[in-house]
């Protein structure tokens, strides 16, 4: 339904002779298709994907055609992305980059902490946690200064797995729970549902550990 709305803005945009519309409306859709295609493992998918990264490039271009540099930044940082979860590393620190230049020269900042969080996972998947943690800490920084909660609740979500991973629970369950309490008990969403699963399994971690030193001090009295 998504993708076929944005191919009738296109169309729309074609007939009214709305470029900037239009470009707008390929680079989604490239982005829209390379979404939809990166958990697929049937023949299609590379065809689709390289449809998709085509469009992506072509709408980017023809903003550069027409000197448009409105929200260009935020459009880096999700192909830096959309590279990343499709394992063309090498082209995601280009476009991370690419993101950093249009963000700093423009001082666009809307898009900065994903920018980082997005950062910090191409850094976990150069097995450099030191480097992750210091991009996801900083993202967290300065979405809470933008009260850019969306940004940080998928920051802290990075963040947290792994200070699980390296055994600094107490760390994770002050940052997860702190974020938690800003949204709505009855708000449902996939990252949201994960920060609170991360918070119960947190909480059952630490009872956990808290039983064996009881357990451990009792032995030894």
């Amino acid at each position: 339904k998504g993708i076929k709305s944005v191919q009738a803005t296109i169309e729309f945009a074609q007939k009214g002779d709305f470029v900037h519309l239009r470009a707008l409306g390929m680079y989604y859709l490239g982005i829209m298709t390379v979404a939809a295609n990166v958990n697929r493992a049937d023949k299609e998918v590379k065809e689709k994907m390289t449809e998709g990264f085509d469009l992506i490039h072509q709408g980017l271009e023809l903003e550069e055609t027409i000197g448009s540099k409105l929200g260009v930044s935020s459009r880096w940082v999700l192909l830096a992305d959309a590279y990343r979860q499709t394992g063309q590393l090498e082209k995601a620190w280009q476009a991370v980059r690419y993101g950093e230049q249009e963000i700093n020269s423009r001082h666009e900042r809307y898009f900065e902490a994903e920018l980082l969080r997005i950062k910090g996972e191409l850094y976990i998947v150069a097995e450099d946690e030191r480097m992750a943690e210091t991009c996801w800490q900083q993202a967290v920084e300065i979405a809470r200064q933008q009260k850019a909660r969306s940004w940080e609740l998928k920051v802290t979500n990075n963040l947290c797995r792994l200070w699980r991973r390296q055994g600094k629970r107490a760390k994770a369950h002050r940052l997860i729970a702190n974020i938690c309490a800003c949204f709505a008990g009855d708000l449902i969403t996939p990252e949201l549902q994960e920060a609170r699963g991360c918070l119960t399994a947190l909480k059952s971690e630490t009872a956990a550990n808290d039983s064996d030193l009881s357990s451990v001090q009792k032995t030894h009295i």
